[in-house]
């Protein structure tokens, strides 16, 4: 079972090279098994966003693309 938080989920959709690398070699020879993510991974991802946008890590439009992307 693959289990992706939202931590990692925030990283992935900000399209970090870290996440994105960690990602691919965890999922190699892996990609057809289904990802669980825990009941709160949407709200958790947005608030990390959120953060990360008001905190001035992100841009406000990088931070809506990533938003747009969870969906």
């Amino acid at each position: 079972m693959i289990v992706v938080d939202a931590s990692t989920l925030t990283d992935f959709l900000l399209g970090r090279p870290e996440a994105v690398d960690a990602l691919e070699r965890e999922l190699a020879g892996r990609e057809h098994e289904p990802l669980h993510a825990p009941e709160l991974v949407e709200p958790e991802t947005l608030n990390a966003l959120r953060r990360l946008s008001a905190a001035g890590s992100v841009t406000d439009h990088r931070s809506s693309e990533a938003v747009l992307d969870l969906a």
